[in-house]
């Protein structure tokens, strides 16, 4: 599920987190995490759920659209510190210092968060490989000879 930075969040059961009133996507399936105070789950209908098939590539504006200009992918044990360090901005996702569950990708435009959504590795996986800062049209394609098989890389 993708949210909107400035949507408010209640109380949710979710993983003790909380969960969105008013998403912007609609999601299917996946584990919830807490996310700008929010519980996110899985991936997104339409996108995440429909790749192409591996080695055929695709672009992150394939999955989001448009309204960014860039995307930062947090990766399971990734502390806000490094995050910070790495990329010059203060994290804005949930604490994966002990996860390895999943991963979180920060959408912005210029420095201004535009929406994060965080992913379980089984649904496809981001940090296999080091994809470093992407922009919406760089071509990506699922290596199934990664493990995980949906395992992402550059094309």
């Amino acid at each position: 599920m993708v949210l909107r930075a400035d949507a408010p969040a209640a109380v949710s059961p979710h993983a003790g987190g909380v969960t969105p009133p008013r998403p912007v996507r609609a999601v299917s399936g996946g584990a919830a995490v807490v996310v700008l105070g929010a519980a996110l789950a899985g991936c997104t209908a339409g996108g995440w759920s429909d790749l192409p098939a591996p080695g055929t590539p695709w672009t992150l504006a394939d999955v989001y659209g448009g309204g960014w200009d860039r995307a930062l992918v947090a990766c399971p044990y990734e502390t806000p510190e490094t995050f910070s360090t790495v990329h010059g901005l203060p994290y804005p996702g949930p604490d994966l210092t002990s996860r390895d569950d999943v991963q979180v990708v920060v959408l912005l435009d210029g420095d201004q968060v535009v929406e994060q959504d965080v992913l379980a590795r089984d649904d496809v996986d981001l940090c296999a490989t080091d994809l470093g800062e992407l922009t919406p049209d760089d071509p990506l394609v699922v290596d199934a000879s990664l493990a995980p098989e949906r395992a992402v890389r550059p094309a």
